[in-house]
């Protein structure tokens, strides 16, 4: 396996502590920081210190529709859409890049948006693990099933209701990603790889299921003497912007 998942980046705290804490320094300041939440869907799951304003852009129109975070909502494309230049104090990106043709392009755009100092925060999966691995040979339809059934949502599929289908690029795999930041002005203070939720909540709803995955997971630990854990599923970074604010 690719060395994506190495052991000095796995992170076993608090993820969302962990992001406050870079908020509170790099914006602790900014009163009323403006934040683009991009592909917002129904809700935003960051929270910002100071009276934020929160502009939301979602390619899906019932998602947006349902969203009552956001202070104004965009409906477009995020690799396309002209967001303007040196306008926002953060960039949220939350479980996002991986539904994206071109996340490297979603990426640039978000870059050129922020401001000198400003924050780029992006959740996703990791391609190289073990869920973005059997995520990537299954079919979309396999994805909705899997919603159905395992976690019991009756409307997976629907307009507007995960899963949405996924392609889950090489470039959002932690060091691809963190190169091409680099390119783009854009320096981490936080890149990590964390045992996302959704394995958690397969673990109180199909817990022989679970049982399963992480059986194979420990296997394939044993196998690469500890060098890949597939139970660190997910990928959290914070980018900050070269320059001053």
């Amino acid at each position: 396996m690719p060395g994506y998942i190495r052991r000095t980046l796995r992170f076993n705290g608090d993820p969302d502590a962990a992001i406050e804490q870079v908020l509170l320094r790099e914006l602790g300041d900014v009163v009323c920081p403006r934040v683009l939440d991009a592909g917002c869907g129904s809700l935003c799951y960051v929270r910002f210190p100071g009276e934020p304003f929160i502009v939301g852009i979602d390619i899906s129109p019932e998602q947006l529709e349902k969203n009552t975070d956001v202070d104004e909502k965009i409906l477009g494309d995020v690799e396309t859409y002209p967001l303007e230049a040196n306008s926002y104090d953060a960039v949220v990106c939350w479980d996002t890049v991986e539904h994206l043709n071109h996340p490297e392009r979603a990426i640039a755009n978000f870059a050129q948006a922020l401001k000198p100092g400003g924050l780029l925060i992006i959740a996703t999966t990791n391609p190289y693990s073990l869920k973005g691995l059997l995520t990537k040979i299954t079919p979309h339809s396999f994805h909705v099933w899997v919603y159905r059934r395992l976690f019991g949502d009756p409307n997976a599929g629907k307009p507007g209701f995960a899963p949405f289908p996924t392609t889950l690029r090489r470039i959002i795999a932690p060091t691809a990603m963190r190169r091409f930041a680099a390119k783009h002005g854009l320096e981490p203070k936080f890149l990590a790889v964390i045992r996302g939720a959704q394995l958690e909540a397969l673990s109180r709803k199909r817990p022989a299921l679970a049982a399963l995955y992480k059986g194979v997971a420990g296997l394939l630990k044993v196998l690469t003497l500890g060098a890949y854990d597939g139970t660190y599923t997910d990928t959290l970074a914070v980018f900050k912007k070269r320059g001053d604010r």
